[in-house]
């Protein structure tokens, strides 16, 4: 379990080696970091069980994601990537239905693996300086 818990810092650890190396190289680079949080079933990394206010799962894996993004965003800046690169963020399907609604709340109609708005709207966040102005 431990090895499922950890594969989130494994998987930033290789996304921040990855950019500090295309950095290093003077090279473009395209990067996709996919997490398994926070996805069914949530075993946060030590140092995040209880973390989150709400003490839960799956709460304690959005705070562990959370400071991933900012770990990948500040390593994007401290190699002079940041002002260069497009870095969208965003989900790939609804909540799980069979674990709500520890999983996630939905305004919308049903979730994963269906056709209803629930299952195929994410949100989507868009950061780009100099090409994407703030708040748009």
């Amino acid at each position: 379990m431990d090895d499922i818990a950890n594969c989130d810092q494994d998987f930033a650890n290789y996304s921040a080696d990855f950019i500090t190396r295309a950095a290093q190289d003077k090279k473009p680079f395209y990067l996709i970091h996919a997490f398994s949080k926070v996805h069914f079933d949530n075993w946060p990394a030590k140092g995040y069980q209880g973390k989150s206010p709400a003490g839960t799962p799956y709460r304690d894996a959005v705070v562990e994601v959370d400071d991933i993004v900012g770990r990948i965003m500040q390593t994007l800046k401290d190699t002079g990537q940041l002002e260069n690169t497009l870095v969208f963020f965003t989900s790939d399907n609804g909540p799980n239905e069979d674990t709500c609604p520890d999983c996630a709340y939905t305004p919308f109609r049903r979730g994963k693996g269906t056709t209803w708005e629930g299952g195929v709207r994410v949100p989507g966040i868009a950061y780009w300086p100099g090409m994407n102005p703030g708040g748009a």
